[in-house]
């Protein structure tokens, strides 16, 4: 959906479910591209009508005996102050702001709202030796209730960077409360960029893979002769689910799988909230190497993760520093997106399609998908420096940022790929990382 799409959609619709997320993101959008600073109204109607939005999410609370902070609704303090800051603009004059700014936006937009790569950007390209034309990187987050609608961290963040034509960047980030709205725009973006003829790098911040042998501990490999990693991927895709409200089952779906590896008696996965009772989920590690029902013996940690410092096991699904939530409702999105019907034929995970290589995409001129896990750690003096010098900057926006700096950065100068091929790995590892573990971009 182009911008101009977006915004005749959301004028069309001004008091739709989520509406108030959406012109709120729109905005964001408008502002970045015409690289010019929101104005002071526009602001207050956003806040007023993200006011609107906490005080319909309570009103659904209460109505409904739910406790707020199950739809993760800020503290009626906070509704307080915010609706001072918006105090003195009705919603209907909110609504009118918005529609003439995002009009007067729409009318200085380039005919399209991605600009498409003309011969020189072709020319450009080959001179540069690039590997990719775009770049989208995404800060998952697995919380189990819609995101507040004023931006927050510990949600779901997308940065973006294009390259036009002239080798300049436009780059832009966006807030998402849902999962299912932040793959939506992944989803968009990537089918946009195919058909501009682009190359796109895509990565989310959670374990694409885990530990040697869990496709084996399932028992999925049996006749058969997809690779273990997408077994995998396939079996979640089939066992987790997620509503647009950001409700899922993961903790039921873990509990599922570890009754396959251990037949009843706990399983690799542990963690879950206090006081929560799931079946064959506990709240304690089983430790590791942990061995399944059929003698396969899980490691805590993928080879990759053995080189990083403080990192924690993908089978931990609760508290703090766990990423198995994030990896357990994320790989159901990600096989749709690989397998999405207007992309698969154009689309690879690396390194599992792609093996350990320099040289991650031979198709230099044709327009490519690249799936690839990424670790903000990886750019984290990078985020210090954006959130020192705009202390009002949430980290996980700033780190989605400075992934697309970093890749963008090595790609022109010709360092990108060096990074699609780690070293210091024996052959078994590298035959272990590439069918099941998966890697880490930029962990060499």
């Amino acid at each position: 959906m182009t911008l101009h799409e977006k915004i005749n959609d959301w004028k069309k619709y001004p008091n739709a479910l989520g509406s108030e997320a959406q012109v709120s993101v729109l905005v964001g959008e408008l502002a970045a591209i015409l690289k010019k600073e929101i104005p002071e109204p526009v602001k207050s109607a956003l806040k007023t009508l993200a006011l609107r939005g906490t005080m319909r999410d309570i009103a659904f609370a209460i109505s409904n005996n739910i406790e707020p902070r199950n739809l993760s609704v800020p503290s009626f303090h906070k509704v307080v102050d915010s609706g001072a800051a918006s105090c003195g603009i009705s919603w209907t004059e909110a609504v009118g702001v918005l529609a003439q700014y995002v009009t007067e936006c729409g009318a200085q937009l380039p005919p399209a709202e991605n600009i498409p790569i003309t011969k020189t950007g072709e020319q450009m390209r080959k001179k540069n030796y690039l590997f990719f034309d775009s770049y989208i990187f995404v800060d998952w987050s697995s919380r189990n209730s819609l995101s507040p609608h004023l931006p927050t961290a510990d949600s779901v963040w997308i940065g973006q960077l294009i390259r036009n034509q002239n080798g300049e960047h436009l780059c832009n980030q966006t807030y998402h409360r849902s999962r299912s709205s932040g793959f939506n725009y992944v989803k968009d973006f990537l089918i946009e960029n195919i058909k501009n003829n682009r190359r796109v790098l895509v990565g989310f911040d959670f374990p694409y893979g885990y530990p040697n042998g869990f496709s084996t501990a399932l028992e999925l490999q049996q006749n058969s002769q997809i690779q273990p990693w997408n077994l995998t991927w396939g079996l979640l895709a089939n066992k987790v689910t997620d509503n647009n409200d950001n409700m899922n089952n993961r903790f039921v779906a873990a509990g599922n799988i570890n009754t396959i590896c251990n037949n009843g008696n706990g399983g690799p996965f542990w963690g879950c909230p206090h006081g929560a009772n799931y079946q064959n989920l506990f709240p304690l590690s089983p430790g590791y190497p942990f061995n399944t029902v059929n003698n396969v013996p899980l490691n805590r940690l993928r080879i990759v993760e053995n080189r990083l410092n403080g990192v924690q096991e993908t089978w931990k699904l609760f508290g703090n520093g766990s990423v198995g939530s994030q990896s357990l409702t994320g790989i159901p999105y990600l096989y749709q997106l690989r397998n999405h019907h207007q992309l698969a034929n154009l689309s690879k995970v690396w390194p599992f399609e792609t093996g350990f290589t320099n040289n991650p995409n031979p198709q230099k001129n044709s327009p490519f998908i690249l799936h690839a896990e990424i670790w903000p750690g990886l750019v984290n003096e990078d985020v210090i420096n954006l959130v020192e010098n705009n202390p009002e900057l949430i980290r996980d926006r700033a780190q989605v940022q400075a992934m697309c700096n970093w890749a963008a950065s090595n790609d022109e100068n010709n360092t990108l790929g060096q990074f699609f091929n780690p070293n210091n790995l024996e052959p078994n590892e590298v035959s272990l990382c590439t069918q099941e573990e998966g890697w880490i971009l930029g962990q060499l």
